[in-house]
């Protein structure tokens, strides 16, 4: 059973949803100084926070706030946020470290296994595939990355209550993954369709993202306008980002 998210927090989730992360890290920052917190509460807004740093792609930021949650949860022999918290950390992959990122991931694979089935663990389970999907790509076993990333999919699909960052998310590594199959059709498809509601949510850092692999795609196609349009339109994202 995963620890309940403190009151002063439920607004959170939904500003999250909304890709509105500013506001989401400006309520729980001040959750966290305003009042002397328990375990638990720390553990709660770490958890948070960390979901958050994913979103944006602050992924030192991500592996240090997930890296405290850990030892927390574990003081607090919290199965569940263990769980989550690993998978934080496994996201060091992006940091240059796919060792490290391959230990996290199988260590929350095992304890994900001894939690019962409910909505929390499933959360878990796509959120597990998804980074699993990353780690496999950057390994080079195309397959095994596919595999994982459709069975994310497939289980997002299958949950109403999941959100569109899952869904963009899943987009784009699908988007990579055919991309170094050399399936250049079925990866545009992909980038356009995590763009399409990435702009929906103005989520600028996700659109940039979008758009360096688009930027890919029409190189490889030999585009080098298309290519360089989408270029330019993610690098102006990225320094606009870089500034706020």
């Amino acid at each position: 059973m995963s620890l309940q998210i403190p009151e002063k927090l439920s607004h959170v989730r939904k500003l999250i949803d909304q890709a509105k992360f500013n506001e989401a890290l400006e309520i729980i920052e001040n959750f966290e100084n305003s009042e002397s917190l328990s375990p638990e509460d720390q553990l709660s807004a770490l958890l948070i926070k960390a979901r958050i740093y994913t979103y944006t792609r602050e992924y030192e930021k991500n592996v240090e706030v997930s890296s405290r949650a850990y030892e927390i949860s574990q003081e607090l022999g919290r199965a569940s946020e263990s769980v989550e918290a690993l998978i934080g950390k496994a996201y060091i992959i992006f940091i240059d470290d796919l060792d490290k990122a391959s230990t996290y991931v199988t260590e929350a694979e095992r304890l994900l296994k001894s939690l019962p089935d409910d909505f929390s663990t499933d959360v878990l389970r796509r959120r597990l595939l998804s980074i699993k999907s990353w780690i496999l790509l950057f390994k080079g076993n195309i397959n095994g990355a596919t595999e994982s990333a459709q069975q994310c999919l497939k289980l997002i699909k299958e949950d109403k209550l999941s959100n569109k960052l899952e869904l963009t998310a899943t987009f784009l590594i699908l988007g990579w993954i055919n991309w170094n199959q050399g399936n250049q059709t079925k990866a545009l498809d992909y980038a356009m369709k995590s763009l399409k509601h990435n702009i929906e949510l103005n989520h600028d850092v996700a659109i940039a993202a979008d758009y360096t692999l688009i930027a890919r795609i029409y190189l490889g196609k030999g585009d080098y306008d298309q290519a360089l349009q989408y270029c330019k339109q993610s690098l102006a994202i990225k320094g606009i980002t870089s500034r706020t």
